[in-house]
């Protein structure tokens, strides 16, 4: 009689170990779903979704959690064990949550052929280690990131956070300013671009990405792209760089499936 009485509470003990653990999934399954949707309907400080005002009032929130029960799981929030964690990392602390929002975004979304590769800020004025500045971004100050998108949509479908410099031994040492970018800049669209060779698209970018050796890499690998030129690149033939053009007149220069051109409205522009 004593055994069963005995197994009968430690079912009910792991009964309610479960029931407590689903339960605690689901609340963090809210506060992640309610980060989100305050990503899309911006508000200047986070406990503003749970004013009642006629300037500020979120239907949503109040209806999914407490302010008091957002903030303590905010608080808390953690997605690495820092006992295991790779400190040369300097995402380490949100890595594998990165690398799950990046498979989702490329498992439930079909790009169109054109594509586009820019920066952008993410604003942030916290502590940071590689905190950037842009001064031609909307917010000037935060966290670099490199974006691959869909041209005609605008949806994300790989991205990357800069994090600093990183050090590569055969470096082009055409001066000072591309060594520091050029391997980066380089190694980031490669990236970018890794699942999606033979496919078919064509990557469109500015003169920040426009080196011929980021054309050749992903001609190999069956990608088109199309981009603005920096004339001062290594690499650009004369004609491209100083033509005598008049208006509406154009040259232009090829090597194999690469084509450089050059196009005077009022200005000159390369391509």
């Amino acid at each position: 009689m004593l055994t069963n009485f005995s197994r009968i509470i430690l079912i009910n003990r792991i009964q309610f170990t479960i029931n407590i653990g689903l339960l605690a999934i689901k609340r963090e399954l809210k506060h992640l779903g309610l980060l989100i949707h305050m990503g899309l309907s911006q508000f200047p400080r986070l406990e503003y979704h749970w004013l009642r005002s006629s300037l500020y009032n979120c239907h949503l929130c109040p209806t999914i959690m407490t302010k008091k029960d957002f903030f303590l799981l905010h608080g808390f929030l953690h997605f690495a064990d820092n006992r295991s964690a790779n400190l040369d990392d300097k995402l380490y602390k949100v890595r594998r949550l990165f690398e799950l929002l990046t498979q989702r975004f490329q498992r439930y979304y079909i790009l169109n052929r054109e594509l586009t590769i820019d920066e952008r800020i993410v604003k942030y004025t916290g502590r940071l280690s590689f905190l950037q500045s842009i001064r031609s971004k909307p917010n000037q100050f935060g966290i670099k990131v490199f974006i691959l998108a869909d041209a005609l949509t605008g949806y994300v479908y790989n991205w990357k956070i800069y994090t600093g410099a990183e050090r590569h031994q055969n470096m082009n040492r055409e001066n000072e300013n591309s060594q520091r970018s050029q391997p980066v800049i380089q190694k980031t669209v490669m990236e970018l671009t890794n699942n999606l060779a033979n496919l078919g698209h064509i990557v469109c970018f500015d003169s920040n990405y426009s080196y011929i050796q980021i054309f050749q890499q992903l001609a190999r690998k069956s990608i088109g792209c199309i981009g603005t030129l920096n004339k001062a690149r290594r690499g650009i033939p004369d004609d491209i760089k100083s033509p005598n053009l008049g208006a509406r007149e154009s040259v232009f220069r090829r090597n194999g499936n690469i084509m450089a051109l050059a196009f005077k409205e009022k200005t000159i522009l390369g391509y």
